[in-house]
């Protein structure tokens, strides 16, 4: 299911709504593999995990950050697999968290910084009315939670949360 928008609730929250098919509209497959090539991430092997797939998996996991990697690969590899015309093969099956493991370090960091650098850049012009003042754009920063410890002298300062 790549978009749920008849099927949300007046109580859900909107991070409960996103899905990795609106990732891909944020951030197209060919910037992805654009951020590969640049970074030589590719391998000469093509392996049942390739760096696209961990690259994919890695963002899957910022919609559910409470969630294993293991959890999300299984996640999205029981969806895939049924596209297939024999979906208890082995090569369809989820490869191990270990291979996970391995692939993600194997990919590093420089194709991820890469890939944010190019997909991450401010909406806001400097002539926009709203967006920029003294020169520095502005930003507001809302349900940040900061755990400070018990002492009567942080709740005074701090207050509680309700």
């Amino acid at each position: 299911m790549l978009y749920s928008i008849n099927q949300v609730q007046a109580d859900d929250k909107a991070c409960q709504q996103l899905t990795l098919g609106m990732m891909q509209d944020v951030i197209a497959q060919d910037q992805i593999l654009q951020a590969l090539a640049q970074t030589q991430a590719f391998e000469v092997r093509e392996r049942r995990l390739n760096m696209f797939c961990v690259i994919s998996l890695l963002m899957a996991r910022d919609l559910h950050p409470h969630r294993g990697l293991d959890w999300i690969m299984h996640q999205i590899w029981d969806e895939v697999r049924f596209l297939f015309p024999d979906p208890i093969q082995q090569t369809v099956q989820a490869p191990c968290p270990s291979a996970l493991t391995y692939r993600r370090k194997q990919l590093g960091v420089k194709a991820l910084q890469t890939l944010f650098q190019s997909a991450c850049k401010p909406l806001a012009q400097p002539d926009d009315p709203g967006c920029f003042a003294f020169g520095y754009r502005l930003m507001a920063i809302d349900s940040t939670v900061k755990t400070v410890r018990d002492t009567p002298a942080n709740e005074h300062f701090f207050g509680r949360s309700a």
